[in-house]
């Protein structure tokens, strides 16, 4: 197996692939979108919104502080769920429709201040879509069924831009080996995190493929 044909395969695993079409009969509550520096998500978020998945856009997202957030890749000196939905009002989606949710700093924080913020406007939450960068699905799915903060989890959908992993790194700011670092912290995370006593996700199969992968990619450094 080659480096590239092993990074293809951690990609494709960390994708949940969800199915939307529940949402285009009946949508969702709301479109949560968790921030990043990757305005592309945004943009998707926004799209969604337009075709009628969702009756709410809310964005997620304080002033980042790590090395691939907002801040420091493109200078943003406000919080990056601001920054989207600058660009959700630019494809066209109306501010009354937009929320904010501009102080989390991780995905657990995005998950617990959102449910906090839709409870306080009243909005429902039974349904809801989640919008990520494409090799952050697994982890935003994994983490949003342990953090929610109701026993009764919403039916959710992940999605995010349909973009290949060849073609990803442009227009991301962050260089391919940056990336694949970043991939290999979160199938190293769906392993430690699903154990006690951290228990920040919801254990997740990963089948022998995946894995294999993921040890030549840490083994070729």
């Amino acid at each position: 197996k080659t480096v590239e044909e092993a990074t293809r395969m951690v990609w494709d695993y960390l994708h949940v692939n969800h199915d939307l079409a529940p949402f285009e009969r009946q949508p969702a509550d709301a479109i949560l979108c968790l921030c990043s520096s990757d305005l592309r998500v945004a943009t998707h978020a926004a799209m969604l919104f337009k075709r009628g998945l969702g009756r709410w856009l809310l964005f997620a997202g304080g002033i980042g502080t790590g090395p691939h957030s907002g801040r420091n890749l493109m200078g943003w000196e406000r919080p990056e769920a601001e920054v989207f939905a600058e660009e959700a009002r630019r494809c066209g989606v109306d501010v009354a429709c937009i929320l904010l949710e501009p102080n989390s700093t991780n995905t657990g924080e995005n998950v617990s201040l959102s449910h906090k913020l839709l409870r306080e406007h009243g909005i429902a939450t039974q349904r809801l879509i989640l919008v990520q960068k494409p090799f952050m699905e697994r982890r935003t799915y994994a983490t949003f069924m342990k953090q929610w903060p109701e026993t009764l989890v919403p039916k959710i959908a992940i999605s995010s831009p349909s973009i290949t992993w060849e073609k990803y790194p442009e227009g991301s700011g962050i260089s391919p080996d940056a990336i694949v670092h970043i991939m290999l912290g979160d199938m190293q995370r769906i392993k430690l995190y699903a154990q006690p006593p951290t228990e920040f996700q919801i254990p997740q199969h990963v089948p022998p493929h995946a894995w294999k992968a993921y040890e030549l990619l840490v083994s070729k450094g």
